[in-house]
């Protein structure tokens, strides 16, 4: 197992992320752990304070894969569920303004992914869902490359490019559709022209 603590921005221990490793475990052993009690702290407070784009994790270790890859700009929540008030606050306060959710393609991320975007934007703010491939596992480093596909709209088709739903008119459902199930196992960046 490895632990990390989850600190304050003077320094005081808040809380502590452990999480087993090992291969082999007993059924039913859990492979993220946390103190008893309700989760207390914001992980990389300071990215928050310092960037208005965040990458926000399903858990500490995937944010920490971000963190490896040099995106300061990364904290994650409790879990599929574990949005806290506290993380919520954290976000807005210092002025925020996009938030990439980049939460695990399994069943669980995806639903917890339209939950928190949900409260996200209820809350103003700018949301995106980065969609890894299906085969893609953030924690682990096998050297894997992935195909790119990168549709770009005229300025013709002008809109902000905040909506998520106009940068996908254009064959946007038959590349999610491929990669959702499995035909296509890649990166699809679709970039839309502002207004």
């Amino acid at each position: 197992s490895v632990v990390f603590p989850i600190l304050s921005l003077e320094g005081d221990v808040l809380g502590m992320y452990g999480r087993k490793i090992t291969e082999g475990l007993r059924e039913g052993t859990p492979l993220h752990l946390y103190l008893p009690g309700p989760r207390r702290g914001v992980w990389n407070e300071e990215a928050l304070i310092a960037s208005k784009e965040i990458i926000l994790c399903e858990a500490l270790i995937d944010a920490l894969t971000f963190w490896c890859a040099g995106y300061r700009n990364v904290t994650s929540c409790y879990g599929v569920n574990g949005l806290t008030d506290e993380l919520l606050a954290a976000l807005k306060a210092p002025g925020a303004q996009r938030i990439l959710i980049a939460f695990d393609r399994d069943e669980a991320g995806d639903r917890g992914a339209e939950v928190v975007a949900a409260r996200l934007a209820a809350e103003g703010l700018e949301c995106f869902r980065l969609l890894f491939p299906k085969s893609y596992n953030p924690a682990v480093a096998d050297g894997r490359t992935y195909p790119l596909i990168i549709m770009m709209h005229g300025a013709g088709e002008a809109a902000p490019n905040t909506d998520n739903e106009y940068c996908l008119y254009h064959s946007g459902d038959i590349h999610l559709a491929a990669e959702n199930n499995g035909t296509f196992d890649g990166y699809v960046l679709f970039m839309q022209t502002g207004t």
